[in-house]
């Protein structure tokens, strides 16, 4: 009882672990088990699998949002935290309790060992890990989209590359105005994640025209 009560407050569950049921889904989707936490070197990466026991959203000096939290498996937890670009794009995958699969790199400091979140996984209702879907965006900044040739290039390129993901399109006008249009889903379904694809957009629209929300 008395070990059981010390682990708990350590943040181990002993006998009733909130992710015991799925044990067999956690420890097939990581390649790191957070019970060897204490030996990660800097800037060893990898695919980690657990449960959310704490999740914090704070500030920084600079008035920018990020979250501190604690990812725990079977084996160990570890504290970790989401910024920048990667809190634009998984922020709302993160609150108490729940299930993610997490590709990060471990930073180590004189501050400790933290998980610096890089591609986030949560545990869909079928019981597998899979992305959430997003938004390829395509700036079109000289109105190629206009152009008929240039329009049937787009959709014969959206079929060679199909996945979860809507595609939104940035018009600027002559004048500088910027429209926003959300394309079709039951037409334009990409996958966002595809470096061929953004390459072949970039020779079309530009080198900075693509990105993904």
């Amino acid at each position: 009882q008395g070990m059981a009560a010390s682990a708990g407050l350590l943040g181990i569950y002993v006998s009733d672990h909130p992710v015991r049921e799925i044990a067999h889904v956690i420890e097939g989707a990581r390649t790191i088990s957070l019970g060897d936490a204490d030996s990660f070197s800097d800037g060893q990466a990898g695919w980690f699998a657990g449960i959310l026991t704490s999740c914090a959203r704070v500030l920084t000096k600079k008035g920018k949002s990020m979250i501190d939290f604690t990812l725990e498996d079977l084996d160990g937890f570890m504290e970790g935290r989401l910024f920048g670009n990667v809190y634009q794009r998984f922020e709302s995958q993160f609150h108490e309790d729940a299930v993610l699969r997490v590709r990060g790199k471990v930073e180590v400091s004189d501050r400790g060992r933290k998980l610096q979140v890089l591609e986030v996984m949560p545990l869909s209702d079928d019981g597998t890990f899979s992305r959430p879907p997003g938004v390829l965006v395509i700036h079109d900044a000289h109105g190629r989209f206009n152009e008929p040739a240039v329009l049937q290039w787009f959709k014969d390129l959206v079929p060679r590359f199909p996945g979860p993901d809507a595609v939104q399109v940035e018009v600027t006008g002559g004048s500088g105005e910027k429209k926003t249009y959300r394309l079709p889903p039951e037409t334009y379904k990409v996958d966002k994640a595809s470096h061929r694809m953004h390459a072949e957009l970039r020779e079309v629209f530009g080198a900075e025209a693509v990105h993904e929300i």
